[in-house]
C-alpha cells in the first residue's frame, strides 16, 4: 500500500479499483475478494484500503511532511 505515500491521482485511481474489487457487485452475490482475510486475525482488506484511501486523500491535500507532521 505503499501508493498512499504518493498522494498521486493515479494513486487514487488505483486504490479505487482494489475497493471496487473488494465490494459486491450484485446483492445476490458478494465479492470473491470481499471476504479476504489473513488466517487467525481479523484483517480486513475492504477497511484497510478505505483507510489508506483516507490517507492518500489527506496527503494530496496537506503534502507528506505535514501529514507526518501532525501525526
Amino acid at each position: 500500500m505503499g501508493l498512499v505515500l504518493s498522494g498521486n491521482r493515479k494513486a487514487t485511481e488505483a486504490l479505487k479499483s482494489v475497493q471496487e474489487l473488494l465490494q459486491p457487485s450484485d446483492h445476490r452475490m458478494a465479492s470473491p475478494m470481499a471476504a479476504v482475510r489473513a488466517p487467525r486475525s481479523s484483517f480486513d482488506a475492504g477497511e484497510m484500503v478505505n483507510e489508506v484511501l483516507r490517507a492518500n486523500e489527506e496527503i494530496a491535500d496537506k503534502g507528506l511532511a505535514e501529514y507526518y507532521g501532525g501525526k
